[in-house]
């Protein structure tokens, strides 16, 4: 690891990256040992497309991809989806119960993080934001409890 305001050659620079991500790939249990990196780009669209992005995450842990990927490249709603991933990932420390969290595909067993930005997620459903604006008389739009078709 470099000292603080040390100044690197691309050369040095590329080493110690290499190195991080090799550090990296073993705490998440990559089968990825090679000098091939994987990167994933989560595009822009806002809040929808950051919980669709977070659906997209989900897919990714499940089918075991997501310890594969070495770079994340986000704008918008993607870097929303991201930001959030890497704060988990950061303040759990331990990758393989995030990653297990995050392919639960039953709400039952999900992790709170996820059954949360889910319930808070109103953009999604305008008739329920609509319906948290209107005056007391109607009644409190129902909690959605079910994600499947």
């Amino acid at each position: 690891m470099t000292r603080d305001h040390e100044v690197l050659s691309f050369g040095e620079l590329l080493t110690e990256e290499h190195g991080f991500i090799s550090t990296v790939r073993k705490s998440a249990g990559s089968s990825n040992g090679g000098n091939e990196y994987v990167g994933l780009a989560m595009s822009g669209g806002g809040v929808r497309s950051a919980i669709f992005q977070v659906g997209v995450l989900q897919a990714l842990a499940t089918a075991h991809y997501l310890p594969q990927i070495d770079y994340i490249s986000a704008v918008s709603g993607g870097g929303y989806a991201c930001a959030w991933l890497v704060k988990w990932l950061k303040s759990s420390g331990d990758y393989s119960h995030v990653l297990e969290s995050l392919a639960s595909p039953f709400p039952r067993r999900q992790s709170e993080r996820i059954t949360w930005l889910r319930d808070t997620a109103t953009t999604l459903l305008p008739a329920l934001v609509l319906l948290q604006r209107t005056p007391s008389c109607l009644p409190p739009p129902t909690r959605i409890t079910s994600y499947t078709t």
